[in-house]
């Protein structure tokens, strides 16, 4: 009876250990690896641990979409290119990549520098997006988003065909559009 009441004691504090130390990472901000987004009419379920390190300042990612709208890009409205050369084909229409954040996610500013790679990279061939979910609620609403950030393919004809929710490597991007048949 004794051993019994031993083993039940250090399992309560073995839990209780795990509860401290989860309670300091989730005060620090250290487990939040996307931010879920408050959408009316639903409730958020799902939280992944982890952060980035050495993702791209808040600043820097600002700085860089301040460019792209200086440039003549207008980032956070629905269906409109960041870029004037990606969205202006009318007479072929091409694949869309949508990246859905918002500026001071740690994960968005993360992905940021991806982003602009990429639609620096693929101009003429798909157009990549960037809508602040936050500045344009529409859009986060429009396609039901409750993560950030979450990346959206959709085909030539404006359909979805893939759908992923957080950091999305560089090549791994490429290689889902390889898989569709976006790029060689």
């Amino acid at each position: 009876m004794q051993n019994q009441t031993k083993i039940a004691g250090l399992i309560l504090v073995g839990l209780l250990l795990v509860f401290v130390i989860s309670n300091k990472f989730l005060a620090s901000g250290l487990s939040r690896s996307d931010e879920q987004l408050p959408v009316p009419g639903t409730s958020v379920a799902q939280e992944s641990p982890g952060a980035v390190e050495g993702a791209p300042s808040e600043g820097a990612a600002q700085k860089s979409r301040e460019e792209t709208a200086a440039a003549g890009g207008r980032e956070g409205e629905p269906g409109e290119s960041s870029s004037g050369t990606q969205g202006d084909r009318e007479d072929k229409p091409l694949p869309k990549m949508l990246e859905l954040g918002s500026v001071g996610c740690a994960r968005c500013e993360y992905m940021a520098p991806i982003t602009e790679a990429l639609k620096r990279e693929l101009a003429g061939k798909v157009v990549v997006e960037f809508h602040d979910v936050r500045e344009s609620p529409a859009i986060a609403e429009q396609y039901n988003i409750m993560t950030i950030p979450t990346q959206i393919f959709l085909d030539a004809k404006g359909e979805e065909v893939f759908r992923h929710i957080g950091v999305f490597e560089k090549e791994e991007i490429l290689a889902k559009m390889r898989e569709l048949g976006w790029v060689e």
